[in-house]
């Protein structure tokens, strides 16, 4: 198992040479526990699934640490919840896109729900792993093996590039200042490119989202999009107006490819380049 526990001050660690000998693998899952917490049986499920394993001190940073390591997979294992807690879930949520799960020894439903709407994906009873315990943090293990096997970063004629981990769109080397709900809708339709996806599609792909969604304001966001990547709905090179249907993406994802040997076509071809 690669594992890697890190001191209370492990911002400062982590930008330093001790983590360089522990290069995260494509998939990690960081465990904040207090020193010495019977951790061995979830770290190996962990580990059996592919995941590298990363150990924080629970009074360790969260926010920085999750801005600098950037794990697919955050567990924080408590003894009961607590004001502090829902605040650092709100704090995370900020800076942190991956699947924040909360484990508690003390788990009450009021505390559950208090923490689900603080920001976490999953709220389960610590100590003694029961049957149900192993069989949500699996469900949880296998969405991000799924989300693994879209593509990190998709450029479009290497000029604009749509990266999903970072959940950062640049133009041309310039970052494009969207916020999460229109960079949700690009990424849905860079997801689909290719295909015609109408205000409905796009709706029901953020249904998850704090805010609601109208067809009208899916044409704003479109139009706000288009501003900031500099596509021209006269003449778009990215996103297309299907008059009657919805909207196109006029790309098609395909394998890696090297930046140097891309070939500018007609519709506009789309790669990933894996960072």
């Amino acid at each position: 198992m690669d594992s890697v526990r890190l001191p209370t001050d492990s911002a400062a660690t982590v930008s330093g040479a001790r983590l360089r000998g522990h290069e995260l693998g494509c998939k990690s899952f960081c465990l904040s526990a207090a020193e010495g917490y019977p951790l061995d049986g979830l770290a190996n499920r962990v580990a059996a699934r592919g995941f590298s394993t990363l150990f924080l001190a629970e009074d360790a940073d969260l926010v920085t640490n999750a801005r600098i390591l950037l794990p697919h997979v955050l567990c924080l294992v408590r003894t009961s919840g607590s004001m502090k807690l829902r605040l650092q879930c709100r704090a995370l949520r900020a800076v942190f896109d991956g699947t924040l799960i909360v484990l508690l020894e003390n788990c009450f439903e009021e505390e559950q729900v208090a923490l689900l709407d603080s920001g976490a994906d999953e709220v389960l009873p610590a100590g003694a792993e029961g049957s149900l315990q192993r069989a949500r943090i699996e469900a949880l293990l296998r969405a991000v093996d799924r989300r693994q096997q879209r593509p990190t970063e998709v450029s479009a004629d290497n000029v604009l590039h749509v990266n999903s981990r970072k959940r950062v769109v640049k133009v041309g080397g310039r970052l494009a200042d969207l916020t999460t709900l229109e960079y949700d809708v690009l990424y849905f339709m860079v997801e689909n490119s290719g295909r015609v996806v109408s205000r409905d599609d796009i709706r029901r792909a953020l249904d998850k989202s704090e805010s609601l969604v109208y067809d009208r304001s899916v044409d704003m966001y479109i139009s706000r999009i288009r501003r900031k990547i500099g596509d021209d709905p006269a003449a778009p090179r990215y996103l297309k107006t299907v008059r009657g249907a919805g909207y196109l993406f006029m790309g098609e994802t395909v394998g890696p490819v090297a930046a140097s040997s891309v070939q500018v076509h007609d519709p506009v071809r789309c790669y990933e380049n894996a960072i």
